[in-house]
């Protein structure tokens, strides 16, 4: 196994889970930069999954997720706010890195999907976020530290 991704314990029943995603990230991964990271942004924070160097699309900012979705559908598992969250979370990173989504079915053992999203997908949604932001300050009346009132 390449030292390209993170050795971990995993439980016996979920090794075949475990073992699909570990396949995927050593055949995309080229050097991984950093992983599990807060990113501050705006008026907002998050953790981020991950930074690396894909072997086809640069460096990426990778979202992992687990999902109830079964691989052989033909249903695509990403939803708009993933697409939010990334956006989110590119511009408190502050380089215009490509975003990816990489979902992992809970249902059976299969390879991830993986989700390039485009640059429209991500401007969309970064204007969605702001307005999301927008109206959750205003519900809570609060105004992040360095924003206009």
């Amino acid at each position: 196994m390449s030292d390209k991704v993170k050795r971990i314990s995993v439980e016996k029943d979920l090794l075949p889970f475990a073992r699909q995603l570990a396949d995927k990230l050593n055949a995309i991964v080229v050097e991984t930069k950093w992983t599990e990271k807060v990113l501050v942004g705006p008026g907002y924070a998050g953790r981020a999954d991950a930074l690396f160097d894909h072997t086809d699309h640069g460096t990426v900012l990778a979202d992992l997720k687990n999902r109830s979705w079964d691989p052989d559908s033909s249903r695509k598992p990403v939803y708009p706010t993933d697409a939010m969250q990334l956006s989110a979370y590119r511009l408190a990173l502050g380089k215009k890195v490509n975003c990816i989504s990489i979902v992992c079915s809970s249902k059976k053992p299969a390879a991830p999907f993986i989700h390039v999203w485009s640059e429209k997908e991500l401007d969309e949604a970064l204007d969605a976020f702001h307005l999301c932001q927008k109206l959750w300050c205003w519900t809570k009346k609060f105004t992040p530290k360095g924003t206009a009132k």
